[in-house]
């Protein structure tokens, strides 16, 4: 779940919102945003990762795209049930 303490969100932001900014600005394609996210999953791994570690990684990724549809693709879903039907 991505609702994490705001003391530990201020020791993210000095270098994720200059990242945010210049993607909002120059737009990122999806193998882009795939590298991204890639990358960063790679870095959070400790140096002798095992099977529980990348796990654990694994699972961060399936929580956060889970949230991603909660938050945006659904409600988006929903509005266009509204405008065009339901299957």
């Amino acid at each position: 779940m991505p609702y994490i303490k705001p003391t530990v969100r201020s020791e993210f932001s000095g270098w994720l919102n200059p990242l945010t900014r210049f993607i909002e600005e120059r737009g990122v394609t999806p193998g882009e945003l795939n590298y991204l996210i890639t990358k960063l999953m790679h870095a959070a791994l400790p140096k002798n990762a095992g099977y529980e570690d990348y796990m654990d990684s694994y699972a961060a990724a399936i929580g956060a795209s889970m949230e991603f549809y909660r938050r945006r693709l659904g409600p988006y879903e929903d509005e266009k049930i509204k405008e065009n039907g339901d299957v």
